[in-house]
């Protein structure tokens, strides 16, 4: 017979999409990868309105026509990484991918780790024009918004 507990985390981690138990004692399995990950919820990168209107504008006239935008970092600006935006044929295997609003984003893992949570905002203001990147994780960032420092 199940104990009651048992069976309410059963349930409750079953419902999360994490479903494997030690057959021997009906606990989740401790150290699990897919546990683990699953524990982590990866906040997306997103984009606003504004900002997909702008991005597809200038998707459609490459040729050919990129199918994604790449988003990273490199080190550089006043505050140590530059956000880069880029228009990209090819997925690498590595790359994490999202889909916002229309557009496939494609972050490599070590950008990813410090742009969770990222929506890129455009705005056509004649002296602060541009893309624009509102980071949750930016501990500082600089006077024009395009390099930031974590901790």
């Amino acid at each position: 017979m199940q104990h009651p507990a048992t069976d309410s985390a059963r349930q409750q981690h079953h419902q999360s999409g994490v479903c494997q138990f030690d057959a021997r004692s009906d606990h989740p399995i401790k150290g699990n990868r897919f546990m683990d990950l699953h524990r982590q919820q990866p906040q997306p990168i997103t984009l606003t309105e504004v900002a997909a209107r702008k991005l597809e504008s200038s998707r459609l006239n490459q040729n050919p026509v990129p199918p994604y935008v790449r988003i990273g970092t490199r080190p550089g600006g006043c505050s140590g990484l530059s956000y880069t935006l880029d228009f990209e044929h090819r997925r690498r295997p590595e790359d994490l991918a999202f889909e916002s609003r229309g557009h496939q984003l494609l972050c490599d893992p070590d950008s990813y780790a410090v742009l969770q949570g990222l929506i890129i905002d455009y705005s056509d203001d004649l002296m602060k024009g541009g893309f624009k990147f509102r980071n949750p994780n930016a501990t500082r960032t600089c006077g024009c918004g395009s390099s930031f420092q974590t901790q």
